[in-house]
């Protein structure tokens, strides 16, 4: 489970900051006053990540051939979605998203 910190923390004597690596490429999502940071030395190559930032269910994709990573949403239609990750056999997408609960991407 990635930090999560009460609003966005200070760098300097703060332990919690110090988790990951000087400059490590991350990302932080910020969500009614509560933050999350997910780095790409943590997650790897290829990502997909669900969680929850204050209650609201979301997912974090990363790629880090391309150095993104992207929160959205996994509450649609009041329905919580859990994503993984699957291959895929375009070359434009080096993966794809499908939610576990119908199985579409």
């Amino acid at each position: 489970m990635p930090p999560q910190f009460q609003s966005f923390p200070s760098l300097t004597n703060n332990a919690s900051a110090q988790i990951f690596p000087p400059k490590s490429i991350t990302l932080g999502v910020h969500y009614n006053e509560l933050a999350k940071a997910y780095s790409f030395e943590v997650t790897g190559e290829e990502a997909v990540i669900n969680d929850a930032l204050s209650g609201n269910p979301l997912v974090v994709v990363f790629y880090g051939k391309e150095h993104y990573a992207l929160p959205f949403s996994r509450q649609i239609n009041g329905q919580t979605l859990t994503f993984s990750k699957i291959t895929s056999s375009d070359p434009v997408f080096p993966f794809m998203l499908q939610h576990t609960e119908t199985g579409s991407t």
